[in-house]
């Protein structure tokens, strides 16, 4: 049994009580489109006399409200004695938290807590962190694997992993128990990402099998994409180590560079 339709409600007639139900419908019978009837229910709930529910607003079940939650234009608030006195609003190109009078409220409302979180954030733009300038906001992270190509050659048992996280990138490789044949430079190529052009970067090397010197480095020069194997001397130029083909290759490597 419907007690109320959408054209009974005006600024001087705005409380729902009870268990009433409300039916959304034209005069001459038809349904209205959704936009329609948000629009019409926003035109109700800003009036001079706000709508007031005193327990539950049913649109085929849809809509369920708590006691002395105010509506307005573009949001809902609580102002009750005893609640939060927070709530949202919908201006301009943005969502933003309000105070319990409706207005717009800085760093004082969370998403979600501790003990009720949601689940995935979709963006597809970034998340400005511990402020609002272009240093504060990422606005990439990325997971995934690269394929490394050791000397030119071929190597198995070999796997390659990266984090970028804004324009930092690590990665990592490692060969157990492989096999490299056909290298013939010091150079492992394939990076996810080319170093930028302000900063090179250099990584550790744990080895066997693999490199002729006991300390190898591996250095990633910028605006390149690749990590060269050096020796380097406390007098002399640094010394290029090329790749031994073998067997029985163990090799693990991570450096992290810049973008």
């Amino acid at each position: 049994m419907v007690d109320k339709t959408i054209q009974e409600f005006t600024p001087e007639k705005t409380t729902v009580v009870g268990t009433d139900t409300v039916l959304i419908q034209e005069a001459g019978g038809g349904d209205y489109t959704f936009a329609t009837v948000l629009n019409l229910v926003l035109d109700i709930l800003a009036a001079a006399n706000p709508v007031v529910i005193g327990s539950t607003l049913d649109v085929s079940g849809a809509i369920e409200v708590a006691s002395r939650t105010t509506f307005g234009i573009g949001g809902f608030w609580d102002a009750a004695s005893g609640g939060n006195n927070r709530g949202i609003k919908i201006g301009g190109a943005g969502l933003f938290p309000t105070d319990g009078d409706g207005d717009a409220s800085n760093d004082t409302v969370d998403i979600g807590t501790a003990a009720a979180a949601f689940k995935n954030l979709y963006l597809s733009g970034g998340a400005y962190i511990g402020g609002t300038a272009a240093a504060n906001l990422l606005d990439d992270y990325e997971e995934g694997t690269w394929t490394p190509v050791i000397g030119g050659g071929s190597c198995t048992n070999l796997t390659g992993k990266y984090t970028k996280v804004g324009n930092q990138v690590t990665v990592t490789l490692s060969v157990m128990n492989g096999a490299l044949t056909s290298a013939t430079t010091a150079i492992i190529t394939g990076l996810p990402f080319t170093c930028g052009g302000e900063r090179s970067a250099t990584g550790a090397v744990a080895f066997y099998n693999l490199l002729a010197a006991d300390n190898p480095l591996g250095y990633i020069p910028i605006n390149a994409s690749q990590i060269n194997f050096i020796s380097t001397n406390a007098s002399s130029s640094w010394t290029t180590q090329n790749f031994s083909n073998s067997t029985g290759v163990y090799f693990n490597f991570s450096a992290t560079y810049f973008v």
